[in-house]
């Protein structure tokens, strides 16, 4: 709706229904294969598969355990190049809470999606429950802040709602994703000042300001928070404005956007920050994957 809005906006008519077809054949990658072969020809070893539960919020064919198993099929037929945060929403309940908590005890989640603009705050009791199961197993908890679909609320997508979460479980790394793009100032001080807090760049081409992204992350970047910040891209959403190679070279090119950091903190914001935080292997060899009974 967006797109079609600010297609018409420009001058152009194009029917939602034609750009809705143009988006699914352009992002259809049912087993993962094109998305690997565009890490491949970029160079990148491995990324994190976000599966975020829309399906307490917004009608859907599947349930979020038939979408988490796919997922996880997508990791068997590329083992070890994913590391997996399967979501649940908190308001499934206990049935929610077993599914997680069994998937993380047999290494299939390296860490926990939530969606708070689906309708809940991220510090709102009813998701202590997976941050216990988090904290006993020591991995993070990645959520979405900022804007989404405006079939979605705003109203819980506040950086600060993640504070009183933070504060109790201290223990527990959060990863609010997009926060160098979305309420960024806010989100810097959170990561400043709660050592559990980590933000990534992902959703930098949705960066609103007469800068541009590019100078934008290179303004992040000049704040002193390098070992908060993790380099993320939200792919393959953005694949209609060029390919993962030619976005990683604007930021190695030579005036790129990691062209004033050392190379130690370039080390940082690609791989030791998300290495240190999910702190286990990707999903592979060593899993057994007979006990989900993927066919």
């Amino acid at each position: 709706m967006n797109m079609a809005a600010s297609a018409k906006g420009q001058g152009r008519s194009i029917r939602e229904d034609a750009m809705l077809n143009v988006l699914l054949a352009q992002h259809g990658d049912h087993y993962g294969d094109r998305l690997v072969s565009e890490h491949q020809e970029a160079g990148v070893s491995g990324a994190v598969l976000l599966v975020p539960d829309f399906s307490y919020a917004l009608e859907s064919e599947l349930s979020y355990r038939e979408v988490i198993y796919h997922h996880i099929q997508v990791c068997k037929r590329h083992q070890g190049h994913f590391y997996l945060f399967p979501g649940v929403d908190p308001r499934w309940g206990h049935e929610a809470l077993s599914f997680f908590e069994m998937l993380v005890k047999n290494g299939f989640a390296n860490g926990l999606k939530l969606y708070p603009p689906c309708g809940f705050s991220p510090s709102d009791p009813i998701c202590y429950p997976l941050y216990e199961i988090c904290k006993s197993y020591d991995i993070p908890v990645l959520l979405h802040t900022g804007p989404t679909s405006p079939a979605l609320t705003f109203r819980y997508a506040d950086p600060f709602l993640l504070d009183d979460a933070a504060k109790d479980f201290p223990e527990v790394r959060f990863i609010a994703a997009h926060g160098a793009v979305n309420y960024w100032k806010e989100h810097l001080m959170l990561a400043k000042f709660r050592p559990n807090i980590f933000l990534d760049v992902s959703g930098f081409h949705a960066v609103v300001g007469e800068c541009g992204w590019r100078e934008h992350l290179k303004k992040i970047l000049s704040e002193g928070l390098n070992h908060k910040l993790i380099f993320g891209t939200d792919w393959p959403i953005f694949r209609a404005q060029g390919t993962m190679k030619s976005l990683l070279s604007e930021f190695f090119s030579e005036d790129g956007v990691l062209s004033s950091l050392s190379e130690c903190d370039v080390k940082k914001f690609m791989f030791y920050n998300i290495s240190s935080v999910i702190g286990c292997s990707p999903i592979g060899e060593q899993h057994d994957f007979s006990i989900l009974k993927i066919q």
